[in-house]
């Protein structure tokens, strides 16, 4: 359950996308701004009907260059090289995504880049008590090319944070659109942790 543990409203600093997508990959060109490796999607089963190809993925041509689209239940992954530490997998879920076109990326945006990154880790690093931070991790959804910050049903992330936080709790940190910031807890199973979420925003993850 996440709870809501502070809210500050800060310039929110929106970085301008142009996503060039193909059937079967996604990537941001801010590159100058964040590290990140191209997201590939691959067929997570039940992607209905539609042409399919590329590991699952769905396109249609047409003028300015087509349109690009996940199946239904798809998942995505990306390894993000975050401010500190080894790249980290994150995995993507699209099963309760209501829009079939929905295209998510995730980067991790160096200091001074996003200004919500930058407040999330400033409190983070705050509450922490010198704890293992990992992140921030920026998370964003398109859909035909515009970026959405809500209203696209539920979306699940997963990150590799390591087999070597094994059955550790955790706490992953979320600040929104309005700049607020919410909590919530898991547990490493599989090297690996998972936060669903109705809204995008930043990330980070603190091991207990």
């Amino acid at each position: 359950m996440k709870k809501k543990i502070m809210s500050v409203w800060a310039a929110v600093l929106l970085l301008c996308y142009t996503c060039a997508f193909s059937t079967s990959a996604a990537t941001s060109p801010t590159t100058s701004n964040v590290t990140i490796i191209t997201n590939v999607y691959v067929n997570g089963g039940g992607s209905g009907g539609g042409n399919s190809g590329g590991g699952g993925g769905r396109s249609s041509g047409g003028g300015g260059g087509g349109s690009s689209s996940v199946p239904y239940n798809s998942t995505g992954a990306a390894y993000v090289i975050p401010r500190s530490g080894p790249p980290v997998r994150i995995s993507s879920t699209y099963s309760g995504v209501t829009d079939g076109r929905a295209v998510s990326t995730a980067i991790s945006p160096k200091p001074g880049t996003d200004s919500l990154s930058d407040t999330l880790m400033s409190y983070v690093n705050a509450v922490s008590g010198g704890k293992t931070v990992i992140g921030p991790f920026k998370l964003r959804m398109y859909v035909a090319g515009v970026s959405i910050w809500s209203g696209f049903g539920t979306f699940t992330s997963t990150y590799g944070v390591g087999n070597g936080y094994e059955g550790r709790s955790v706490t992953i940190y979320q600040i929104h659109q309005d700049g607020s910031v919410t909590a919530a807890s898991s547990v490493v199973s599989g090297g690996k942790v998972s936060v669903t979420m109705d809204d995008m925003g930043s990330f980070a993850i603190v091991v207990n």
